[in-house]
């Protein structure tokens, strides 16, 4: 499953929130000895969305409520690889720690995998434990957080990691 870097265009205008998350069980004819009401509810509470809101459209919620109910819809497949692409890009600091939070906790309390699309090296260094470095669509350096940040091989590696200021 993916999970967007704008969340709100990934949801039909046209229907509400609720609609949105029993999509995807709807598709995929998911296994029908749960029903699907409680599938929906039990996830959005696990990422901090009320019920309340499932009654709303996407336009009528914020970028961290978006995103995070983009997290449990595509944790309601119970995937093995999660893409975030970009999740917290378009989020205030505080709202990306909690979509952090979450994406940490699907990898490390159900065993999801993540593969972590991302610019900002401070949420690359504090999610992941290995990194591939691209230049132009091409990876040009892999390894471990350590290796890379500490040891960069690749001329663009060195350069990238130059310019980030850590604090």
């Amino acid at each position: 499953q993916i999970v967007f870097q704008h969340p709100q265009m990934t949801f039909n205008p046209r229907r509400n929130l609720y609609f949105s998350c029993a999509e995807p069980i709807r598709l995929h004819s998911l296994d029908k000895k749960i029903d699907e009401k409680t599938m929906i509810n039990h996830m959005i509470s696990r990422v901090g969305i009320s019920k309340e809101q499932l009654k709303k459209f996407p336009h009528e919620i914020s970028g961290g409520q978006a995103q995070r109910l983009s997290i449990a819809r595509a944790l309601l497949l119970n995937p093995k690889l999660l893409i975030c692409d970009e999740p917290t890009s378009m989020l205030d600091v505080s709202v990306q720690a909690q979509i952090l939070r979450l994406i940490k906790e699907a990898n490390e309390k159900y065993g999801v995998s993540v593969l972590f699309i991302s610019h900002d090296l401070e949420v690359i260094q504090a999610m992941c434990s290995r990194v591939a470095v691209m230049q132009k669509g091409e990876i040009v350096e892999i390894g471990t957080i350590k290796e890379v940040f500490e040891n960069p091989k690749h001329d663009y590696t060195k350069k990238l990691l130059s310019s980030f200021l850590k604090v």
